[in-house]
């Protein structure tokens, strides 16, 4: 029986980070991929015997999350795109303003 890898939510647009950073979130968690974007599955070094799956899933963390992108969004992540840990912090930063908010 295959997996069904296939994203069942709206993809990034200008206006729904909040809710597409935890069905992301989600997803990778179910692809088993998200502690490698977390950063907290740090990379094997170079021989290990576990190198080979932990480049597999970051490139599957990669592509799914480019692919959960619309068109418009894809200019964020242009040259990282095989990177799941810089695409995921360039699109929280682009998207999350880092100013305070007005009081009131």
């Amino acid at each position: 029986m295959t997996e069904d890898r296939r994203i069942n939510f709206p993809k990034l647009g200008d206006r729904n980070y909040s809710s597409w950073s935890g069905d992301m979130r989600a997803q990778l968690m179910r692809d088993k991929c998200w502690r490698i974007v977390s950063g907290s599955a740090a990379q094997p070094s170079p021989g290990a015997a576990d190198l080979k799956e932990w480049e597999e899933r970051r490139d599957m963390a990669a592509g799914t999350m480019y692919l959960a992108l619309e068109s418009s969004q894809r200019v964020h992540v242009k040259g990282i795109e095989d990177d799941p840990v810089k695409m995921w912090a360039k699109l929280e930063s682009v998207h999350l303003l880092k100013r305070p908010g007005t009081r009131f």
